[in-house]
């Protein structure tokens, strides 16, 4: 009796496994579907074929940032810890944790020079000295940029050409967040050591949905558009923005025009939520596990 009790138990744990197979296969052919390479012509990155994926540690499930180091590293956050994971490229794997702060809520980090910094939904800025291989312990400093957390800041990158620190919001508009019809990106000037109130760019559905209409792009969903990683690209200087919410990249010039935008597959992009790249092009986009491991996702540059 034991022994056929066992054998049911194995047989019906078979059946569940493909029929959970089944689902998936069945999923990733909708999404494909939906999704086909086509989507993505104009862009300089075959978004639907990532060069490679990489399955990242528990620890990394709420990933939530990502930043290049010296194209030797990668740098990331996970959203409730105060720890920078420094990560392998070549195979996801982390090698060093850095501890700088406790709990918190932890959405954007970029490394200008020697110098860590790391973004908090509420606005507030970690800055450390990138340690030496000894030291995995820091005492960052913490800076406040005045803007407040309702607008809910969830993305962080360097800007080169003025030689700051631009913040983008998931919520709002201003730094208060008192316009939300669009969403904007603010400058912290590393020389002064301020906010400019006047945002860097702001975009809106109605601006997105004029350009989808203009080049004839027939899209999956209804665009649904709320930032949570910037970029500044190394070799055409134009501005990534990543959103989770609705699953979308968008590239703005430095005029502030929107030149792509695409909505991205829900199979590859579970929750995606870092951006960053090397020098020379490629590109890394983490998402967060949302149920299962989090992926961290590399493409090669397409110059076109």
């Amino acid at each position: 009796m034991k022994g056929k009790i066992i054998r049911s138990s194995i047989y019906f744990l078979l059946i569940i496994q493909s029929f959970l197979v089944s689902c998936e296969s069945s999923t990733r052919e909708f999404n494909e579907k939906l999704y086909p390479p086509s989507l993505y012509e104009q862009f300089p990155y075959q978004l639907h074929d990532p060069d490679t994926t990489y399955t990242l540690s528990s620890k990394l499930v709420e990933i939530s940032g990502l930043a290049n180091y010296q194209d030797k590293y990668l740098l990331a956050i996970q959203d409730e810890r105060g720890i920078v994971y420094v990560i392998d490229p070549t195979n996801g794997e982390i090698v060093r944790e850095i501890n700088f702060g406790g709990r918190g809520d932890y959405e954007g980090i970029e490394i200008v020079g020697n110098n860590v910094f790391v973004l908090n939904s509420n606005g507030l800025l970690y800055k450390f000295k990138y340690p030496d291989k000894n030291k995995n312990i820091v005492e960052a400093e913490e800076i406040e940029t005045l803007i407040y957390g309702k607008s809910e800041m969830e993305g962080l990158c360097y800007h080169p050409e003025s030689n700051s620190l631009l913040l983008a919001s998931k919520e709002g508009g201003t730094p208060d967040a008192t316009d939300s019809k669009g969403k904007s990106v603010f400058i912290y000037d590393l020389v002064s050591g301020e906010l400019i109130t006047k945002p860097f760019c702001s975009v809106t559905k109605k601006a997105i949905k004029k350009y989808v209409d203009e080049s004839g792009i027939t899209l999956p969903k209804k665009i649904n558009f709320k930032p949570s990683a910037i970029a500044v690209h190394p070799v055409s200087n134009e501005l990534y923005i990543l959103t989770s919410t609705g699953k979308a990249l968008l590239i703005m010039d430095s005029d502030e025009n929107i030149v792509n935008f695409t909505q991205l597959n829900p199979y590859l992009f579970r929750q995606p939520e870092g951006l960053c790249f090397t020098s020379n092009g490629t590109m890394y986009i983490s998402n967060e596990g949302s149920g299962t491991s989090a992926k961290l996702l590399k493409y090669s540059y397409i110059i076109k």
